[in-house]
């Protein structure tokens, strides 16, 4: 309609001013453009208020109207202004991702929240690394604060059934439900669970009389409570617990906290399911996700949580990795065209939390596992498509479409569910002894020490290997590390066919531990060593014995990376790796000169040395492989790649990026190591310690630590590896090889990375941890 011959009604100022004030609306744009507007004298954004919009008219070149409306159809139905209806939900945000939103004033009552922490942990088993970081990041952070550990003596006078219950079954995460609300509800302070990386104070928050804190946009999460004593809320929900009951008939019902808390807050006290700060029944808060749950990387976390699940099925992801999965790939999207374009209509909290439930399935595979939550899914769609506009209608639709009841019956699991199996040795393995006529006319007996766990799948070829060497004067000591397969049963069958192999069996101690007990029965000139689930070509005790004929001290050959079916992925020529004219310096600074697996060496290096011993945990090659190589008065390559190197999911050295926490072990073998310091040439031991040893117990360790994909874990263990590593070596970040590390990056923005890391490390930072996305950053 001609803007001279439109009736303006009257108005509110406030609508007015928001239009007026909005940095979409473009005074001189929309007359310039609106021609008609300009010819009638018309205010632009009056026209703009009470016509434009309703005609499709963008009220800038930065803000598309339609889009705005195809994105929120339902201002079609109530005829809402865009930009007004872009401030009233967008009031407390800035665009920014999560914003800057102003925290809500707590109510000033004259009382606090105590300074009490609440730690909770009821197994008998030692604690897990990564749900040590709660206690141990929280009292860093406030070492003013009373820490209170709860455990079954705490609350063994308790008569709550649902507590009771969850112990008898050993379900420590639900009876830890219980107990985090009976420790608020009586002594008030704050419950985190010993997966929360604190990061800052929480001083800012004792004022209101609780906190709790969204894990997503639509589910609020109690890994972070914060109450006043006997606040009502904390009741409420203590009174549900005590009505639960675990044990229904001959199933559990493993109902999660979250469901429980989100359905009572949304459909009895009026909470929205949109993940914004609100205050609820008075002074209680609800926090944004960005400032209790996850770090978005803009310096406002308080508490990161990392979902260690070690409740949950291992075959999936945990529900953190899931939703940095979601958030990568939202990222990815918010670069798009189409969102720089969505961007200028919609702040990245809107953004981030209708992508985040668009993809909730991702996060919660129940929601897609299960078929009777129709009514949530629909819920959901309608949400998305803004057909649910009304906060009213919003809470009775949730009301109705609560996944509260579903979900309790996809939770319920059977009490016991047993799995038996048997275990058959299908085949015996028997090999002919008529071998030894010729073993006089080879000078050395060789002992090859083999430890065995575990490996009735790889042992057979192994064994195999030894029987067919070119080389027969030797004899094998197959050590049983306390397997619990058919391994024993396969290394006594080989003992009866073949005496030159010899069984013993101990209890489990380790790989190191077993060799170690092979060494006072060693009846030999020279010794070897092989990994069980390996294997040796024909050749491989001839051509290492032969250097010891030619008058060197110590062999080390060539191998090879193969799968476990044989196929061949790599080869190591580590004779040509270097072409150091030092085979010392040479031994070294390949970068496999911990293993003792390719050497061969004189007997009495360790039967007339008592520190020539492994270490008992992991890395146990590196407490004394290099500095046998330091002593070695005559050491030769074989040329030839004679050992193959089989990797194996079940690996230790495949396992160190699966079981984290054991990396910090490679500190205990170079504590061992030491012991060898003095009796090796200074110069060899120098150049290890500062070039090679670095690169162990730094390098190596933070791929395995900052590749773990699990976000908890990587923070968790990288707080545990730094302080074991400034406690350790508190030099570590001036070694020459670090300073290399840093200073031929191949490009300056990965020097910086580098740079940032090593400062990390030095002083701690869990949230650098929890911002890594990976080794590629850092070219690693």
């Amino acid at each position: 309609m001609d803007a001279g011959l439109m009736v303006f009604p009257k108005t509110t100022n406030g609508k007015l001013k928001i239009v007026r004030s909005s940095a979409f609306f473009d005074h001189d744009w929309y007359i310039d453009t609106n021609h008609d507007v300009k010819k009638a004298g018309v205010d632009p954004a009056l026209h703009y208020l009470q016509y434009g919009a309703k005609e499709g008219r963008d009220p800038s070149k930065r803000f598309s109207t339609e889009r705005y409306k195809n994105d929120f159809p339902e201002i079609r139905v109530t005829g809402e202004n865009p930009l007004v209806h872009y401030a009233r939900v967008n009031h407390s945000s800035t665009g920014k991702l999560y914003g800057n939103m102003p925290r809500p004033e707590p109510i000033k009552t004259g009382s606090s929240i105590p300074r009490i922490f609440h730690s909770v942990w009821l197994s008998g088993d030692s604690v897990p690394t990564p749900l040590r970081l709660g206690f141990e990041s929280f009292a860093k952070t406030h070492p003013d604060f009373e820490i209170r550990k709860w455990s079954l003596d705490s609350i063994k006078d308790d008569d709550c059934g649902f507590l009771h219950e969850a112990i008898a079954q050993k379900k420590w995460a639900f009876a830890t439900d219980y107990i985090r609300l009976k420790a608020l509800y009586e002594f008030g302070g704050i419950y985190a669970d010993g997966d929360v990386a604190f990061y800052k104070r929480v001083d800012g928050y004792l004022d209101f009389d609780s906190v709790f804190c969204w894990e997503n946009h639509f589910a609020i999460g109690p890994h972070f409570l914060m109450s006043k004593p006997r606040n009502p809320l904390i009741g409420r929900l203590l009174d549900i617990y005590r009505g639960r009951k675990l044990v229904l008939g001959q199933n559990l019902d493993l109902t999660p906290m979250p469901v429980i808390v989100t359905w009572l807050f949304a459909t009895e006290l009026g909470m929205r399911l949109d993940g914004s700060r609100q205050i609820l029944a008075g002074n209680n808060l609800i926090e944004s996700e960005k400032f209790f749950t996850t770090s978005f990387g803009d310096g406002q976390c308080i508490a990161e949580h990392m979902y260690y699940g070690g409740w949950t099925d291992p075959s999936h992801n945990s529900y953190k990795d899931s939703l940095v999965d979601i958030a990568r790939e939202w990222e990815q999207q918010y670069d798009s065209k189409y969102q720089r374009r969505l961007r200028l209509i919609m702040p990245a909290r809107q953004q981030w939390a209708y992508y985040f439930l668009a993809n909730a399935e991702k996060a919660f595979p129940s929601l897609g596992e299960v078929s009777e939550l129709e009514t949530f899914r629909s819920f959901k769609n309608r949400l998305l498509g803004g057909s649910l506009s009304s906060k009213n209608k919003i809470l009775s639709e949730a009301a109705k479409a609560s996944p509260l009841k579903v979900i309790s019956q996809w939770h319920l699991k059977p009490l016991n569910k047993g799995v038996e199996g048997t275990f058959e040795i299908k085949e015996k393995h028997t090999v002919t002894a008529a071998v030894y006529n010729s073993i006089q006319r080879q000078e050395h007996k060789i002992d090859i020490v083999l430890p065995m766990y575990n490996v009735e799948k790889y042992l057979v070829r192994c064994l195999k290997s030894l029987q067919m060497q070119t080389y027969l004067n030797f004899e094998v000591l197959m050590i049983d590390d306390g397997s619990t397969d058919n391994s024993g049963l396969i290394a006594q069958a080989m003992s009866k066919a073949d005496s030159r192999f010899r069984y013993y069996r101990k209890e489990n101690g380790g790989l190191g531990d077993a060799r170690n007990f092979a060494i006072p029965y060693l009846d030999s000139d020279l010794v070897t060593f092989i990994d069980s689930d390996d294997f040796l070509e024909t050749v491989h005790l001839e051509k290492l014995e032969a250097k010891f004929r030619q008058g060197h001290d110590m062999a080390i050959c060539n191998f090879r990376l193969t799968m476990p079916d044989g196929r061949l992925t790599e080869t190591r020529e580590l004779d040509k790796f270097w072409g150091e004219e030092d085979p010392v310096i040479h031994a070294l600074i390949s970068n496999y000169e911990c293993y003792a697996w390719n050497k061969m060496y004189r007997t009495e290096t360790f039967t007339q040395n008592p520190n020539a011993r492994y270490s008992l945990g992991w890395f146990e090659d590196l407490a004394l492989t290099p500095a046998l190589i330091c002593g070695a008065k005559d050491l030769s390559f074989v040329s030839d790649c004679t050992y193959n190197y089989v990797q194996r999911p079940g690996s230790i050295l495949a396992n160190a990026r699966k079981n984290l926490e054991r990396n910090i072990e490679v500190f205990a073998s170079f504590n061992m190591l030491k012991k060898h310091e003095g009796t090796v040439p200074e110069n060899y031991w120098k150049l290890y310690m500062e070039w090679m040893a670095p690169k162990h117990y730094f390098y190596w360790r933070i791929i395995a630590i900052l590749s773990e994909r699990s976000h908890g874990e990587r923070v968790s263990f990288s707080d545990v590896f730094s302080r074991t590593l400034n406690r350790e070596v508190p030099e570590w970040a001036q070694t020459p090889y670090m300073e290399h590390f840093t200073r031929e990056a191949p490009s300056h923005a990965i020097r910086s990375r580098r740079e940032d890391l090593v400062r990390a490390f030095q002083t701690n930072d869990l949230e650098f941890y929890g911002q890594v996305k990976g080794t590629a950053e850092f070219g690693l």
